[in-house]
């Protein structure tokens, strides 16, 4: 039976004359190659550096994002609780409460002409802030450009059945081609509504791009 010993993995050694064989090979290269051999390692280098500076941009770019929805959506709930409030308290009735609340919410404009929505729990428009003729049409089964069950998300995400942050396609206000969205969801349960917002994405990409090409062009001098 093979003693143990015999299992061992053999640990790498350095030769100090293969080491400098290799240094002497490298020397038998003129001034240009060496210097295209060091230029090339310190441009691969850059290249590596490039790639995880854009995905840092990125990622930190739709942190942003996500926490301006966030708070838009919170600045809107705390709108609806107060409009609820005074309905409980006898100022308002329920209906005129809902009328101005919903009225209140659709002048909110933010960022790019950017809007909030409200959906009831049925998938119900309420106020669409973008695209109006969804008001009084119930949307639960209607997929987006994407084939996303949007409003089948948007309810599940009020009622606490799917993340909050939910990503779709959807035309900007007054357009027809969709483009790629990201948006907030939460419910305000005393009436059955999902608020949200959501801004679009593809600017991130294309601004980190922008910046990518920048790098390059720097380091195209440079090097």
């Amino acid at each position: 039976m093979p003693h143990p010993a015999e299992f061992k993995e053999a640990e790498p050694r350095t030769s100090a004359s293969g080491a400098r064989g290799m240094f002497m090979d490298l020397k038998r290269f003129g001034v240009r190659a060496r210097l295209g051999v060091a230029l090339g390692s310190s441009g691969l280098g850059a290249l590596l550096l490039m790639a995880a500076n854009a995905e840092d941009l990125r990622d930190n770019a739709y942190a942003a994002h996500q926490t301006r929805i966030t708070h838009i959506v919170e600045l809107g709930y705390g709108i609806l609780a107060t409009y609820e409030a005074q309905a409980r308290a006898g100022k308002l009735s329920t209906e005129e409460a809902q009328r101005q609340a919903k009225e209140t919410m659709r002048a909110l404009r933010y960022g790019e002409n950017d809007y909030l929505f409200i959906y009831d729990y049925d998938g119900r428009g309420v106020m669409a802030g973008g695209k109006p003729e969804l008001e009084g049409k119930v949307m639960l089964g209607q997929r987006d450009a994407a084939g996303n069950l949007l409003w089948d998300m948007i309810v599940d995400a009020a009622q606490g059945r799917r993340d909050p942050i939910i990503r779709y396609a959807f035309p900007r206000a007054g357009q027809k081609e969709a483009h790629p969205k990201m948006a907030f969801v939460r419910g305000f349960d005393p009436w059955r509504w999902a608020i949200g917002t959501g801004v679009y994405t593809d600017d991130v990409d294309a601004s980190v791009r922008r910046d990518m090409l920048h790098a390059g062009e720097i380091m195209a001098v440079v090097m």
